[in-house]
């Protein structure tokens, strides 16, 4: 199941070609953060919503697997206060975000929110508040739309599973009338009766929630200090189950404020059976991402350096990742190359035995594929071949000569032709342009720069913008004066006719 997203599951006793499962696949969720009129205490209610759709979104650690697609974030306006004109503003973008995710077709909404609660319901301005019963109503008026339209395309009964979050002070019950096709599970920081608890600026109640999806996978010290496992606490198993979220965040929240009334909660209504009690996956491992880096030389050479090796919450994007990397390789690139030598950088996974057998990772669900099947991740310079419009290639100069050292050095070694070369003759590297390796900048760069290079640059235009009769292309990295590192394209053309 938790594979399924580059392995998906198929039958072999009907025609379905893919089995779904029951988590992530149709889920969808609203985060929502409260009103304070304090700018510290607003910006916690923003950075717990965040923390929370990053979690349930994450695609490195994926716990719910939520697409980003069907999520939305409601926050106060920047201002603080309400206007005649928009003081409803975020009640009716909750209506909207609501309509536009049960409108996908979901089967689990996730419904978050961090914040004030009183008398009145959640505060989401200075003057506007929403009660939890204007949600439900919101909730199973948008659903029971959604049937009347699906009841003349199929001839089935659909459910929709409420799991909602509520981090703020005396949670009042989520209470849908006469609809039995909504299920709930409600999770509340504290009783009805109690307050919520706020310390450090921070929410005891999301960070417990977070940690319990992610203690075990991140093998992270326990963020509760007097906690009695603090390296092996967590969930074990493989789902993350109502229970057992309700058991470990109580828990801790209990040892983490002691001598403070408060007290977990969790209700549930509706039908539910035993996948329902399920809310997400359960890493019960350590998940490391181990990376090789190489350094690859001017002459094509490679030479292997350390592993660098990153957890789950260490980045959300690839471009992360080989920043990261890039950073831990300063013993063989200068610091200040780390800023733009990660785009020149390629994860790559063996398809072959031969070295030009390879697969370039791309996308965090390549990343976690590889992961998953065991495949060895080795991080290099791309090769020639593989130079494309998103795809720059690059050799890093270590001695940090000057570029007409450099060019020199090339022609002897039959790196570079020698009658391209001559057409740049003595010029002063100072008068070369600093850009990228991009087709689009490379064009204008050529204004900027003498005419005698205008033969060198049409065959670099040529190159860059990946014609099929390309042949190499190098990206070295001049030192200047001023401590900073200066990309400069040289190429290595047969320019034929």
């Amino acid at each position: 199941m938790r594979n399924s997203y580059f392995n998906p599951i198929k039958c072999h006793s009907c025609d379905k070609e893919r089995i779904d499962p029951f988590i992530g696949v149709g889920w969808g969720a609203v985060f929502v953060a409260g009103y304070d009129s304090n700018p510290e205490i607003a910006e916690a209610f923003k950075r717990d919503v965040e923390e929370m759709r990053s979690c349930m979104t994450s695609v490195s650690l994926p716990v719910m697997c939520i697409s980003e697609e069907n999520t939305a974030v409601i926050k106060p306006n920047s201002g603080g206060n309400a206007t005649p004109e928009n003081e409803c503003l975020e009640r009716t973008a909750i209506e909207d975000a609501l309509q536009r995710i049960v409108d996908n077709d979901i089967e689990t909404l996730v419904f978050y929110y961090s914040g004030h609660h009183g008398d009145n319901g959640f505060r989401l301005n200075d003057k506007t508040t929403m009660t939890i019963d204007e949600i439900g109503d919101s909730i199973s008026e948008k659903f029971n739309e959604r049937q009347m339209t699906k009841e003349g395309e199929e001839n089935t009964v659909r459910t929709l599973r409420v799991l909602l979050f509520l981090d703020c002070c005396m949670p009042l019950e989520l209470k849908i009338k006469d609809n039995p096709t909504i299920k709930i599970i409600q999770f509340n920081a504290c009783a009805d009766t109690e307050e919520a608890i706020v310390e450090k600026r921070e929410s005891i109640f999301t960070k417990f929630v977070i940690q319990a999806f992610t203690k075990k996978a991140s093998a992270k010290k326990c963020l509760n200090e007097v906690c009695s496992n603090q390296m092996e606490c967590g969930i074990e198993g493989n789902f993350v189950t109502m229970d057992a979220l309700l058991q470990y965040v109580n828990k801790h929240v209990s040892d983490a404020v002691v001598g403070k009334k408060s007290s977990t909660q969790v209700r549930a209504r509706g039908a539910l059976d035993s996948k329902d009690v399920i809310i997400g996956y359960n890493y019960d491992f350590k998940m490391e991402f181990a990376f090789t880096p190489y350094h690859l030389d001017v002459h094509g050479e490679r030479r292997k350096l350390k592993t660098v090796t990153l957890k789950p919450d260490d980045f959300k994007t690839i471009e992360e990742v080989k920043k990261k990397i890039a950073l831990h390789a300063t013993d063989v690139l200068p610091r200040e190359l780390t800023q733009v030598i990660p785009d020149l950088l390629s994860i790559e996974i063996s398809t072959g035995p031969r070295r030009t057998q390879k697969e370039e990772v791309s996308t965090m669900e390549q990343l976690l594929a590889a992961w998953n099947g065991k495949r060895q991740l080795e991080v290099i310079q791309r090769v020639i071949e593989d130079i494309a419009p998103d795809k720059p290639v690059g050799v890093v100069v270590q001695n940090g000569g000057s570029l007409r050292d450099n060019l020199i050095r090339l022609v002897k070694e039959n790196k570079l032709k020698a009658s391209i070369t001559e057409q740049i003759g003595d010029s002063s590297p100072e008068n070369w342009t600093s850009f990228a390796v991009k087709g689009e900048d490379v064009k204008e760069s050529m204004n900027t720069l003498p005419s005698g290079f205008k033969a060198f640059f049409q065959a670099m235009v040529k190159i860059c913008e990946i014609q099929p009769d390309r042949r190499w292309t190098r990206v070295l990295w001049k030192f200047r004066k001023d401590g900073h590192w200066q990309p400069i394209v040289i190429l290595e053309v047969e320019l034929g006719e």
